[in-house]
C-alpha cells in the first residue's frame, strides 16, 4: 500500500473508532453491601475502559474523562 492509502485507512479507522464512542452506553453498575436486604449501588464502570466512578462522590457526567465514551446512567 501506499503511503497515503496507510494514512486513509488509519484515518478511516479513528473515524469509526470516534463514532463508536459516541453511542451512548449503559454505564456497569457494581454494588458491595446491602441495606435493609436492598443491593446499594455506589461504585459504576465505564463500558470502554472501565474507568471507576465513586457515585457518591464523583458526578454523573455524559462522557467518560478517560476515553470520551458517551456513558448512560439509566435505562
Amino acid at each position: 500500500m501506499s503511503d497515503f492509502e496507510n494514512k486513509f485507512v488509519e484515518l478511516k479507522d479513528t473515524v469509526i473508532s470516534l463514532l463508536e464512542r459516541n453511542k451512548a452506553k449503559m454505564v456497569r453498575y457494581e454494588f458491595d453491601g446491602y441495606a435493609n436486604g436492598i443491593p446499594v449501588y455506589d461504585t459504576a464502570y465505564c463500558p470502554n475502559c472501565d474507568h471507576y466512578f465513586d457515585l457518591n462522590y464523583d458526578e454523573q457526567t455524559n462522557f467518560c474523562p478517560e476515553c470520551g465514551q458517551r456513558l448512560k446512567w439509566k435505562d
